[in-house]
């Protein structure tokens, strides 16, 4: 079985925050950032301290 985040595609065992390395299962909310596969808290701590610079497209 593998997991779709936009245009990527991970196995399950590989499907994890990219920060605190927390696997996600099948309903677990995610957050793409900076190209980066975040858990809910990683993302919010990185919303609130600034850690993530403004994407312009």
């Amino acid at each position: 079985m593998v997991m779709r985040a936009r245009d990527n595609v991970y196995h399950l065992d590989c499907f994890a925050c990219q920060l605190c390395n927390q696997r996600f299962c099948v309903g677990d909310k995610f957050f793409l950032k900076n190209n980066m596969i975040l858990c809910q808290m990683d993302y919010e701590e990185g919303q609130l301290n600034g850690s993530f610079e403004t994407q312009v497209q």
